[in-house]
């Protein structure tokens, strides 16, 4: 038995449903401009002002080219080192993918639990990966925060708002990355809109990022993926070589690619809101009536916050 770990990072939105968890990238291709074209809105001046103030995202895969069986129909499309090492990584380009893992577990996966009740922020690691440090939009704006089963659908971009889709099954999901500051506290958020409207009662920690937890029976382990003209190419990871019940851990990232390549320079961080949060309403079936950005209370340790997000889904 081997243990395989999907760590997804950045712009990504969570929608558990009955049998499986949809993670649905949004298409950040082109910065705030796509991210601002939410479902149903006008957004008037506030685009062209805001899209210059967020870079394009790029959806990947980054992984351990080593890990890479010869059988595997997907190369790395890029090869990079971070800064002062010497070792590899490879890239694969997601965008315009469905994916899903063969061999397949059945069922949805568990969602990881451990919040102490009334808690806005984690007092252990163990409570940092429940689930719910996810941003819930519902708890923003009710109807936002259903999807549109547009962006549900398989095979389709839907009209520009969805860069990839990755279904998981079985196994466990739990978030991490929880944004800290200086001293290694987390950080709570609380929410406002361009127009300082009062805000939600809605104050927590966010995380940054969510872990898929999976055993593996086989040597082997494919990432089926299928972009959206119907072609199919599967990306194979191999434990060859590995003592039984090691793991390999892959990165699923939706970000600009110069924070991917460890390249961006070095900044000033400021306490304010994050206002990319507001491409997550372009997969909502109904665009929120005030755009809530999540505003931390003190800056972050090392780099600004991008949180995921959570949906639901009327089914």
């Amino acid at each position: 038995m081997y243990r395989l770990r999907i760590s997804f990072t950045c712009l990504c939105a969570y929608l558990p449903r009955r049998d499986e968890v949809l993670v649905v990238i949004p298409d950040g291709s082109k910065g705030m401009g796509m991210g601002m074209a939410m479902s149903g809105g006008d957004q008037g001046q506030g685009e062209s002002q805001m899209a210059e103030a967020i870079p394009p995202h790029v959806p990947v895969i980054e992984l351990d080219p080593a890990h890479l069986s010869p059988q595997s129909q997907v190369k790395p499309d890029l090869f990079f080192r971070r800064p002062g090492s010497c070792r590899d990584w490879g890239l694969v380009f997601l965008t315009g993918n469905d994916v899903r893992l063969d061999p397949e577990p059945s069922g949805a996966p568990t969602l990881r639990q451990g919040r102490a009740p009334m808690s806005d922020a984690p007092a252990s690691s163990a409570e940092a990966e429940d689930f719910s440090w996810i941003a819930e939009i519902a708890k923003l704006d009710p109807a936002a925060g259903i999807m549109d089963p547009a962006c549900v659908t398989s095979g389709t971009d839907a009209d520009g708002r969805v860069a990839a889709r990755i279904t998981l099954h079985g196994g466990t999901l739990g978030a991490q990355l929880v944004a800290e500051a200086n001293g290694g506290a987390p950080i709570v958020f609380d929410w406002r809109d361009k127009d300082k409207d009062p805000p939600p009662d809605y104050s927590q920690a966010l995380a940054a990022g969510a872990a898929y937890d999976v055993t593996v029976s086989s040597a082997e382990v494919a990432l089926v993926l299928t972009a959206f003209d119907k072609t199919v190419r599967r990306l194979v990871l191999s434990f060859a070589g590995l003592p039984i019940g090691s793991g390999i851990e892959i990165l699923i990232k939706n970000m600009p690619l110069d924070g991917i390549l460890e390249v961006s320079p070095a900044m000033k961080i400021t306490v304010d809101p994050d206002s990319h949060f507001a491409m997550y309403y372009a997969l909502s079936a109904s665009a929120p009536k005030l755009a809530w950005s999540p505003l931390p209370r003190e800056p972050r340790t090392g780099a600004p916050i991008c949180p995921g997000a959570q949906f639901a889904l009327l089914e």
